[in-house]
């Protein structure tokens, strides 16, 4: 495409997100968060930008809804709840997920890996030997779907990104739905849907490799004839009864000559927390006692030595909490850090005092603060958590998660992480190791 229209059609793109979210690129924070640099696409939904994420500290893919409609707000939430909690190379890893005010709507979004590279119709230039591997980085990441009990619903050339390493990257599980499940709602794109999700069937992985199959026939229209086995493989896939399909991924994977690769990639339930199932409760209970205005602890300080796993459970908590209230993350690199958010006008303990009692009077609906890597707090900051948790009461509309071992207050929760116990490293080992180890 010639730069001249290129940088026309990212100025209408810009034009679009400045309407759409009210935030215009390069200036006001969106979220009190991210600051947008450049659109990345637009759907009838929602629109995906590149953002700078101050949190981070790094660039990432923002997804936010266009219009607040319910509807389109609980596909984004069944995307989340499928990626949130699934650690794989190629599926994008979420980081952050919220309800912004901005252009007069409260705006559902979340925050992604930013996938940098081609998409898999570009890579179609250079031939099948750059385009198989990446087909085979696919029909992992649908194992790895299927074995967590999802579809992804959508699978098509424009969903797989090449990364920066040369692995491909499946995206938008806009559309994903749980295996064996009937749906009255047709979601996906026209010429990949299968013919029991257009018969509003029940549909299973086998739903999935058709789309696959009509993927490498439509890369075939770009790239020319695909080496065998890929002709007979992708008509088989692509046949209109579910029977006459392979039954799951690792027969494809057979039928390619990698059958090897079915026995890889980690399990499901290593993605979610290994070991920690009493602490987790221990932590929820805490969560649903804020959701339902009830008293108790408003502050969780999490002890352990390094690499009990705090990071990883702190990061659990905060996707657990992003669909039920506000979630506001803060970092210590920041330099107004926990003063932005108690709206502090005064320094010193005088600050907080004043910055929680504004909290208790605005009413506020619950909200949690998450707060990690403590120990990187400059000293005013770090004074200001302590008093915090001094002052806040087992009443009080806010509950903040730490990664701290020396805070101290009457509603404070001390919670030390020990050593995982053998089951779940070996679970943890299990999940590591691929084949030739």
């Amino acid at each position: 495409m010639p730069a001249r229209r290129r940088a026309e059609l990212e100025n209408h793109l810009s034009r679009v997100v400045s309407y759409c979210i009210g935030v215009s690129v390069g200036e006001a924070l969106f979220a009190d968060r991210y600051r947008l640099l450049g659109p990345l696409g637009e759907g009838g939904a929602a629109s995906t930008h590149r953002a700078f994420d101050e949190v981070r500290g790094e660039e990432v893919a923002l997804k936010v809804l266009r219009a607040d409609a319910p509807e389109l707000e609980a596909t984004l939430l069944r995307e989340l709840e499928l990626l949130g909690p699934l650690t794989h190379p190629s599926l994008v890893a979420v980081f952050d997920f919220g309800r912004a005010r901005s252009g007069g709507a409260l705006r559902p979004y979340y925050a992604a890996r930013l996938v940098e590279g081609p998409r898999l119709v570009e890579l179609a230039r250079r031939g099948w030997a750059a385009l198989a591997p990446v087909l085979l980085d696919v029909l992992d990441a649908l194992a790895f779907l299927h074995r967590a009990g999802a579809r992804h619903g959508d699978v098509k050339p424009d969903n797989v990104l090449v990364d920066e390493a040369g692995r491909g990257v499946l995206i938008d599980l806009g559309c994903a739905a749980p295996l064996g499940v009937a749906s009255p709602l047709v979601s996906g794109t026209a010429g990949y849907l299968a013919p029991e999700l257009l018969a509003g069937g029940v549909a299973d992985a086998r739903s999935d490799l058709f789309a696959f199959g009509k993927t490498v026939d439509a890369l075939a229209a770009l790239a020319g004839a695909p080496p065998d086995p890929w002709p007979r493989l992708a008509a088989r896939c692509a046949a209109p009864r579910p029977e006459d399909r392979p039954a799951d991924v690792a027969e494809v994977l057979e039928a390619l000559g990698h059958g090897d690769r079915a026995l890889f990639g980690l399990p499901p339930e290593s993605a979610t927390l290994l070991g920690r199932r009493e602490e987790l409760a221990e932590t929820k209970a805490l969560l649903d006692a804020l959701m339902r205005g009830e008293p108790g602890p408003r502050v969780l300080a999490l002890g352990g030595g390094p690499g009990s796993g705090r990071s990883r459970l702190l990061a659990e908590l905060k996707r657990v909490a992003q669909p039920r209230c506000a979630v506001i993350e803060i970092a210590p690199q920041r330099s107004e850090g926990l003063s932005r958010w108690l709206g502090e006008t005064r320094r010193g303990i005088e600050g907080v005092l004043e910055g929680v009692s504004r909290l208790r009077s605005q009413r506020r609906a619950p909200e949690v603060w998450v707060l990690d890597d403590a120990d990187a707090l400059g000293a005013e900051d770090a004074a200001r958590l302590a008093a915090l948790a001094q002052v806040l009461e087992a009443q009080d509309p806010v509950l903040v998660f730490s990664v701290a071992e020396d805070l101290e207050g009457e509603a404070v929760q001390q919670l030390e992480l020990g050593p995982l116990d053998r089951e779940a490293v070996a679970a943890w080992a299990e999940g590591r190791l691929e084949p030739s180890q």
